[in-house]
């Protein structure tokens, strides 16, 4: 196997996915109309494509190509696309629609998954404030109001850390999630500084508007 150097390299960015399709039509019409991509490009007879993008960045992110049998083996576990908030992350959702959809955390993540009229798995998530070890998923709500999904999800990150066995040979700071974000909602003329998950439970620093600071701790259960 080939491993990068340990200096580095250039840093390896997910530009595009091709999905080999059985239904050509039917498939664009459920990534241009459902969930907004635009055409780019495409190509006819005998490689009858199509390249599709939503970021004035990039050509294409995905590409279509029509095939008579794809067959399972030749299809992606899912495709991820990463947007900006958790508003919009939400809003996203609410577009689609009827469209079936299940909700959840990965603690380091919100998302939502779907599939297109193929069977291909499609993820839509935004980053939260928190970095915890992976694998890790939970059931969210994103019907309920920003401020509700954030205040679960970090009673769900916080149960994981405090019930998770430490990894063999770290050093114990290196095992505690650090929250860099909301970890208690900040009071009216407040500024959030930062948040974090200790021993005590979750510390919030946060800013008055005369400039003082002021230290809260929220236990966990």
């Amino acid at each position: 196997m080939i491993r990068p150097e340990a200096d580095g390299g250039p840093e390896l960015r997910l530009a595009h996915a091709e999905l080999r399709v059985a239904s050509l039509p039917t498939m664009l019409d459920f990534y241009v109309e459902a969930l907004g991509f635009t055409v780019t490009d495409r190509a006819g007879s005998p490689a009858d494509m199509a390249f599709l993008s939503r970021s004035p960045d990039e050509h294409h992110q995905i590409v279509l190509a029509q095939d008579a049998d794809p067959g399972p083996a030749r299809r992606l576990d899912h495709l991820a696309f990463r947007v900006g908030s958790l508003a919009e992350l939400q809003s996203y959702r609410r577009s689609l629609g009827d469209l079936p959809t299940e909700t959840v955390t990965h603690g380091s993540s919100w998302s939502f998954y779907a599939t297109d009229p193929e069977g291909n798995r499609l993820e839509f998530f935004c980053d939260t404030p928190w970095q915890i070890r992976q694998p890790a998923r939970w059931p969210v709500d994103l019907d309920v109001p920003e401020p509700e999904v954030r205040a679960a999800t970090a009673e769900l990150v916080a149960e994981r850390v405090l019930r998770s066995e430490p990894e063999s040979g770290r050093d114990s700071v290196a095992r505690r999630v650090e929250i860099a974000a909301d970890g208690d909602h900040p009071e009216a003329g407040e500024i959030a500084l930062s948040s974090h998950l200790t021993s005590e439970g979750v510390i919030s620093y946060n800013r008055r508007t005369d400039g003082s600071t002021v230290v809260r701790r929220r236990p966990v259960r």
